[in-house]
């Protein structure tokens, strides 16, 4: 016996804030397609390889173990095995990764693939140690989403994303990592997806297809905006601090919030009130801002706070949103409510501090729904957060799968 594990909370813990646990009660819509690999074979299969690859083919394998499971090693830059039909539209896919010893880059779930510059893939990037949610179209390669979370290794743990529309919901371990909304209706085939393993290999077991149009998905729930482990970012400051960095405010982790990074402590006799910092959203995406919440250090916390919203840019079209006064009291975590507000950058300033030579703010916390990301347009590459518009004509962007 290698190991023994004993899953639960903490006491006092309970569920992880912020990830929502939807356990195994939800309804099961119609099986379109399902798979145990216990034939032996991948005849229900068809694989597709990249074409710019130097090696001739993948190399997709049933392992006769008693996992009967499919076993991918491969040391070229994507790799599908794709199934349905380009019509499918609606359902939830769901299959088991079992991480041997993985260095290589995104596997998971494909999804809405068309052909092989329309598709979307969810999974894990074992390079980046984080979760990603990815589209290919004829402009190239583009993060929709992300999340940097560990993977525990050596354990079958579930996978699962849920399409209904234009909405995306994205689920490690029955904890919901991605929930969006792409703001286009998603249909196209399915299938398993990796790249790059090189001297990696991952195992995947019991892939299955259901319906979602009957049985439907449960209402969202308030996400974590800006957290700097998705992507969210201090993009602008008319007046740098010059100890503290704003974005210290943001670096908690996202399965445990009992783990925070630094405080944002300024010595305010160097950096005096007012503090003011514009934040950009996750990969330049729209967001429905509900509720601002804070931890606080103990003591020197702010006295004031103002917010303002913008769809335009990180310098104009700001509209007030709200201005909090925090109240003095034992309580650490305080959050407040804000009318359901429309951005895609959200500006601070920090007015008043009930300290005098040092302000301290642990983590703040913009809670809410993500929505659209903002349009791209032709010769214009993203990369994360960052938008670069090309000054040359690309003929075809390197791909990155």
């Amino acid at each position: 016996m290698d190991e023994i594990i004993v899953k639960g909370y903490r006491v006092g813990s309970g569920p992880i804030e912020g990830l929502s646990g939807e356990g195994s009660s939800e309804a099961r819509g119609e099986i379109l397609f399902e798979d145990d690999f216990s034939s032996g074979a991948i005849d229900k299969w068809q694989v597709w390889d990249d074409p710019d690859s130097h090696e001739k083919e993948s190399q997709w394998q049933i392992v006769l173990s008693e996992y009967s499971n499919i076993y991918n090693y491969l040391n070229h830059p994507a790799t599908f095995l794709l199934t349905g039909d380009e019509d499918w539209a609606d359902y939830s896919i769901k299959t088991n990764l079992f991480a041997v010893q993985s260095d290589g880059n995104l596997t998971g779930l494909v999804f809405g693939f068309r052909d092989t510059d329309d598709y979307y893939i969810v999974g894990y990037n074992f390079s980046s140690s984080r979760f990603e949610l990815g589209m290919r179209t004829p402009l190239g390669f583009e993060i929709l989403a992300r999340a940097r979370i560990d993977y525990p290794r050596r354990e079958w743990l579930p996978l699962c994303v849920d399409i209904l529309g234009s909405r995306i919901r994205f689920r490690f371990d029955d904890k919901v990592i991605f929930d969006l909304d792409d703001g286009n209706p998603i249909s196209g085939r399915v299938g398993i997806g990796s790249s790059a393993l090189d001297f990696g290999a991952v195992n995947l077991k019991d892939f299955e297809v259901n319906s979602t149009a009957g049985a439907g998905l449960p209402e969202r729930d308030l996400q974590d905006l800006l957290a700097y482990k998705r992507g969210g970012a201090v993009i602008y400051m008319e007046v740098p601090p010059k100890n503290e960095n704003f974005v210290d405010m943001l670096d908690h982790t996202l399965l445990d919030h009992e783990k925070f990074g630094n405080t944002y402590a300024p010595d305010l006799a160097q950096d005096q009130l007012p503090q003011e910092a514009v934040f950009c959203f996750p990969q330049g995406r729209f967001v429905e801002i509900h509720r601002i919440g804070f931890k606080f250090g103990g003591q020197n916390e702010p006295k004031e706070m103002k917010f303002w919203v913008s769809n335009q840019t990180p310098k104009t079209g700001f509209s007030e949103l709200t201005t909090i006064t925090i109240q003095p009291r034992s309580d650490r975590n305080q959050e407040f409510p804000v009318p359901p507000t429309r951005a895609k950058y959200l500006k601070m300033q920090i007015t008043q501090s009930t300290g005098t030579k040092r302000l301290e703010i642990s983590e703040m916390f913009v809670k809410g729904f993500f929505l659209e990301k903002a349009d791209r347009k032709p010769g214009e590459e993203s990369l994360g957060e960052v938008q670069i518009l090309s000054l040359i004509h690309i003929s075809e962007p390197t791909r990155p799968y």
